[in-house]
């Protein structure tokens, strides 16, 4: 017994909605795995950004440390300078 025209388009409707049911299945799958990806490497981003952050403070605190040694001796040898100055002033 042959199917009818109205029997084959009545099947593949059947068929074309089971195919697009997978199709988006698989879509849904894919948008899951990609979005948790995602997650997982702004995480590791984050995580990144926030240990540079930590590293860049640490340079900043040793370059404050380095800048006040450094006034520090500038305003000894200033000293040294104003008072040898002085001194020869004096004698001079």
């Amino acid at each position: 017994q042959a199917a009818s025209e109205d029997d084959l388009s009545q099947q593949l409707a059947v068929e074309r909605e089971r195919s697009d049911a997978r199709f988006e299945q698989q879509l849904a799958a894919s948008n899951a795995r990609f979005d948790a990806m995602l997650q997982q490497m702004n995480a590791r981003f984050d995580q990144r950004d926030a240990e540079m952050n930590a590293r860049f403070a640490q340079i900043d605190a040793r370059f404050a440390e380095l800048e006040v040694k450094v006034y520090r001796a500038v305003a000894a040898g200033t000293a040294l300078i104003l008072a040898a100055i002085s001194v020869w002033a004096a004698f001079g």
